[in-house]
């Protein structure tokens, strides 16, 4: 039986961070959106221009967060029915599109093992599907205003949550006992400000505590977050400012910086906190810097300033601590390996053609790049066609040295990229760029071939390819993939949508 991915921290995870590709030719990855950051040095300008007062202050907890935190509440029962399912509509288990699939699949092919559809009703709009977090044998997802939660082995619902506002944010990890931070609308639709925190235990579908998250001062104008733990800390971050809350009630611990012109504004957790921040230059212009901030007390232990003009795209790995930064239009112009003090360490051979598919710093946590780490030594994808060809490779890179150690064989016409460890060995997936099969397979330490662990049946490719930029779960010898989005067409379409695919044997 295969282990399951070892998460950064928290418990072992079956997954890393975000999936680019899913069934079927895919586009390479947009470039990241980079006018919050501009709007930002704007916003901090005014603030610091106009005399804004100083942006840090130890928290009392009590009168600065607009209330205290409220007691969690209980899951209500699952399986609510969708608003006219009066009306015949597709089962949530398409077992149809199983038996056909299975039916044309090759001896050396897995299962489709179940194909969920959506059972959330959605706004016009579409939302995007946040998560999935596995907890045993339990995978979840978040949307909208509901969390719900399906059996990993046969697609089942086992609990669903209800949220009383729309969802912003939600954390992309756990934290060790198997929580998740989200934020939510405090008001109806497009009248309701994103300002509500409030964890979610996962283990049992219940509400814990909640509360308003504190306006720090004039820039702080974000309606996405990024969230982030640490020891016993949930750190907020978002456009202008940042927060950080006591996990066990959800007590205040501090707020943006002093008058440096630095401002935190995204965070990696797990054994330290690492932050990116928005700095305002003297004599105008800004920059980013990567900062290390004490969790309890939000001061800086250090700082590494970037280059004007440079911004802090992702979070390869917090320990050892790898930083991959880009230009204005998303491009990556450097990554680089940081001692525990932050000085630079090595910067990374061949870094602008890395693919790493890290989320947008604005509205992620930093931590959500799909690269891999065993000790020394960094497992990151290259962007489609840098070695000459259709697909990409994955390459093994020291970090003491930042050289290029060993290229992974991945099939000719595939996007292949890292999963996580499993124990010592790199697994990864490799989604067709044709009608040929998806594979998950793994590669020793030290290797170049890997060994192919599931070859997903080809006749999935059509329903896989419905799939919005899904994220791959692997762990138990099971394959899921769980779609980013669900559009909202209406009813019926919403219905049809495509949620989740799991492959085994």
């Amino acid at each position: 039986m295969s282990q399951p991915i070892h998460d950064a921290y928290g418990p072992p995870g079956p997954y890393d961070s975000l999936n680019p590709h899913g069934g079927g030719p895919r586009p390479p990855a947009p470039p990241r959106r980079s006018g919050g950051r501009a709007l930002l040095a704007a916003v901090v300008a005014l603030v610091v221009l106009g005399g804004g007062g100083a942006w840090w202050y130890a928290g009392t907890g009590g009168d600065r967060d607009g209330g205290s935190p409220a007691a969690g509440g209980s899951a209500p029962p699952s399986g609510r029915p969708l608003p006219g399912a009066g009306r015949t509509a597709p089962p949530s288990l398409d077992q149809a599109v199983a038996d056909r699939v299975n039916a044309a699949r090759a001896a050396d092919e897995a299962k489709l093992l179940y194909l969920r559809r959506n059972t959330v009703d959605v706004p016009g709009t579409g939302v995007a599907v946040h998560g999935p977090w596995q907890v045993g044998d339990t995978v979840v997802t978040a949307m909208y205003r509901t969390v719900t939660a399906h059996s990993a082995a046969d697609g089942r619902e086992k609990w669903r949550l209800a949220l009383d506002g729309d969802l912003c944010s939600a954390s992309t990890r756990m934290t060790a006992d198997r929580r998740i931070a989200v934020v939510t609308k405090d008001g109806p639709g497009k009248k309701g400000d994103c300002r509500r925190l409030r964890m979610i235990d996962l283990n049992t579908g219940r509400a814990g505590w909640e509360t308003r998250i504190t306006k720090e001062n004039g820039s702080d104008v974000g309606e996405t977050y990024s969230l982030a733990f640490t020891g016993g800390t949930v750190a907020v971050g978002r456009l202008g400012a940042s927060s950080a809350y006591r996990l066990t009630d959800g007590k205040r611990l501090f707020g943006s910086p002093p008058v440096t012109g630095c401002v935190p504004y995204a965070f990696a957790g797990g054994p330290k906190l690492v932050a990116a921040a928005s700095c305002l230059r003297p004599g105008g212009g800004g920059r980013e810097e990567v900062q290390e901030l004490d969790p309890v007390t939000g001061a800086v232990r250090w700082r590494h300033p970037l280059p004007p003009g440079s911004r802090v795209q992702g979070v390869y790995s917090v320990a050892p601590l790898v930083v991959a930064v880009g230009d204005d239009a998303g491009a990556t112009t450097g990554v680089f390996a940081l001692t525990d003090g932050g000085a630079r360490r090595s910067a990374l051979a061949g870094a602008a053609g890395f693919d790493a598919h890290c989320g947008d710093p604005d509205d992620s946590e930093l931590l959500s790049c799909r690269t891999a780490v065993d000790g020394d030594t960094l497992y990151v994808a290259t962007a489609p066609g840098a070695d000459g060809g259709e697909g990409n490779a994955i390459v093994a890179v020291d970090l003491a040295t930042g050289k290029t150690v060993r290229r992974i064989a991945t099939p000719a016409k595939a996007l292949a990229r890292p999963l996580g460890m499993s124990g010592r060995d790199l697994l990864f997936d490799a989604a067709p760029l044709d009608d040929g099969p998806h594979l998950v397979g793994s590669v020793a330490p030290g290797a170049t071939t890997p060994r192919v662990l599931m070859r997903a049946p080809v006749g999935r490719a059509q329903e896989e390819g419905r799939l919005s930029d899904p994220e791959p779960l692997y762990a138990d010898g099971r394959y899921l993939l769980v779609t980013g989005r669900v559009d909202g067409f209406g009813d019926d379409q919403e219905r049809e949508a495509a949620t989740m695919m799991a492959f085994g044997t």
